[in-house]
């Protein structure tokens, strides 16, 4: 331990001391709150003396009083052993010593190194660029067929490739690990070809035994989340190392499209009895992964060439709220103002909806009407006032070309004409005031959404107790949604939303699906079947918009509000867009060295800023 943590952990134990502030205290006590011998004491403190961080008069005699008094404060010390952590790459023991420390120490080391975060181009012994990002939501697994959080979920799409690709730009498929594909025309079978000399990051190269290894380890296994999305799939055949054939249970035009999913990730086959970390063929390998940190580097045998950013660190704060506003932080960044700004849309939105499988009130439709009606979106824009956010039709139409036009059945209302409609819907319900349980993704902003419900509960006589939540345990256990009769989640959409939207229809461990009864799941999966089977585009955006609709019609979802985002970055920073899961595209970024400037006149270490914002 260093001198400088033997001081903060002194601090530390006696934080209602101030500076300059005199306090009595015995070698005995002071060895407890150092972790040390009597005999060390001494030196310890004589050496923290010599730094100038404490005055130390000591009297001799057992039992005897001597007097400490403290000079450099808690916050200061932290901040410097902080920075000196994470500038010698120690990222775990720097997050794990802001974690210890009082929380507004820890939320302002946070603030600043959110401040701090962007890329860093170490230029001695060979340019290295790395790229690190904030994250509050915690990487429970990246085993690309489970991941269902954000996070999660945008980095195993940097660690793994599919069959296909989605182009967002183009709004079409393009070629991934296949070179061509073709279905037969009835929609039941299709083979795909698979490129050759791929290699995944242990240095297997990819066949057609890989292919059939990851798409039979989900259907086998009868728990599996992804069991629903791929439940067409009869059979798997290799035809050669570099020829797959895929027999489907029924027409399934939409098949190609569902393998771009990333739950659709190929893995290399026995994968699930290899230690160590996650392998994939995708531009980036796993290098370390802790509670704290994910490291990300360059596969240097990427199949479609090494991508330029040599190192991606993502950093899981778990900051319960914003340490700064969004304009502050940028504004700490860029203080001449000489960012480049991407706003985008998060695809999805925010949306309430009921636990169908409880028994309850939530069974009867005219209470789940009366519970639409409190939780009025235009209201609730209105009295939160946010500027990043906009009223919603739904998760699908909200992002549609279609829904802008047909947009959701629901009439706009005033705030006592909801209210009124809500106690009109509550009476027919028979709703006698039992206690509801609201389960709620913690956070700041939707805390302060379910408060402004609770206000108009109360009003119209709904009684309800809000217990927040951590999304990232439920959606990996289905118990801790047991006993809520309402949810307020979000759901977040990969580049193909309507892909995303099947997504949140048929995966296992979509909070959406997690709380209808086998009914409705029943009804839900024969619409989503027929979208799947369909030739046409349109069609299936048309059918997916119809199943939404028919949904909301019943409120059995509740679509409240979509989020903007801004992302603000260094012009350094060539080729930048924000994929769906808020995070850039690492696949396409790389790094504008400075002009003019000789080998003599480089500096070891260039910084390019970047704002990333937290949802």
């Amino acid at each position: 331990m260093q001198l400088l943590d033997h001081y903060i952990q002194l601090r530390k134990a006696i934080p209602d001391v101030s500076e300059a502030e005199a306090l009595k205290i015995t070698i005995p006590m002071l060895s407890q709150h150092l972790s040390c011998t009597m005999r060390n004491v001494n030196l310890l403190i004589n050496r923290m003396k010599e730094q100038g961080w404490l005055e130390w008069y000591p009297e001799r005699g057992r039992g005897r009083y001597s007097t400490l008094i403290c000079h450099y404060p808690l916050r200061d010390a932290a901040r410097v052993a902080f920075e000196d952590r994470v500038r010698s790459n120690r990222l775990d023991e720097a997050l794990t010593l802001a974690q210890e420390l009082p929380h507004h120490i820890r939320w302002d080391l946070f603030g600043g190194l959110r401040s701090g975060l962007g890329l860093y181009s170490l230029q001695s012994g060979g340019r290295q660029d790395t790229l690190r990002i904030p994250q509050d939501s915690p990487f429970v697994t990246l085993d690309p067929s489970r991941v269902a959080l954000w996070g999660e979920t945008g980095a195993a799409m940097e660690i793994y490739d599919r069959l296909v690709m989605y182009d967002p730009e183009g709004e079409r498929l393009v070629q991934g690990l296949a070179l061509a594909w073709e279905g037969n025309e009835e929609g039941t079978e299709w083979i795909f070809d698979l490129r050759k000399e791929v290699s995944f990051h242990n240095g297997k190269k990819l066949d057609a035994a890989d292919v059939k290894y990851t798409f039979e380890r989900i259907l086998q296994d009868d728990s599996h989340p992804g069991l629903q999305l791929f439940s067409p799939i009869l059979q798997v055949e290799t035809e050669g190392e570099r020829v797959v054939r895929f027999t489907l249970d029924g027409p399934q035009f939409m098949f190609p499209d569902i393998l771009a999913s990333v739950h659709a990730s190929i893995l290399p086959k026995d994968s699930d009895r290899e230690a160590g970390f996650p392998i994939g063929t995708g531009p980036y390998q796993v290098t370390h992964h802790s509670d704290q940190i994910l490291v990300l580097e360059a596969f240097p045998d990427y199949f479609k060439g090494r991508p330029d950013v040599d190192r991606v660190e993502m950093w899981q704060l778990n900051m319960p709220v914003k340490d700064l506003e969004d304009d502050a932080i940028r504004q700490r960044l860029f203080p001449d103002g000489q960012a480049c700004v991407m706003e985008y849309q998060v695809k999805g939105g925010v949306y309430m909806t009921f636990n169908m499988k409880e028994p309850g009130p939530q069974q009867n439709p005219h209470f789940r009407e009366a519970i639409a009606h409190i939780m009025n979106a235009e209201q609730l824009q209105l009295d939160m006032g946010r500027e990043h956010t906009q009223v919603i039709s739904g998760l699908v139409a909200g992002l549609s070309e279609y829904g802008a036009h047909q947009g959701d059945e629901r009439e706009v209302e005033g705030e006592d004409d909801s209210l009124l409609l809500a106690k009109s819907c509550l009476q027919k319900s028979g709703y006698n005031g039992q206690e509801l349980r609201v389960w709620l993704e913690s956070g700041q902003q939707m805390e302060e959404d379910m408060g402004w419900f609770a206000e108009r509960c109360a009003q119209v006589g709904v009684n309800i107790k809000l217990c927040p939540g951590d999304p990232a345990k439920a959606v990996h256990d289905p118990s801790e949604l047991r006993g809520s009769a309402l949810i307020y989640t979000g759901e977040v959409f990969s580049d193909y939303a309507a892909l995303g939207a099947l997504g949140m229809y048929l995966l296992g461990n979509s909070m959406f699906r997690m709380v209808m009864d086998a009914e409705l799941l029943q009804e839900i999966d024969g619409d989503c079947r027929h979208i799947i089977s369909s030739k046409s585009r349109n069609d299936r955006m048309q059918r997916l918009l119809q199943l939404e609709k028919g949904l909301i019609r019943n409120s059995l979802l509740i679509p409240l509000y979509g989020i903007r985002e801004k992302h603000a970055y260094h012009p350094s920073l060539q080729n930048y867009r924000v994929t769906a899961y808020g995070l850039p595209d690492l696949r396409r970024l790389w790094v504008k060295q400075s002009r003019g400037r000789n080998n003599e006149e480089q500096r070891e270490t260039e910084y390019y800023p970047a704002y990333i914002p937290l949802w």
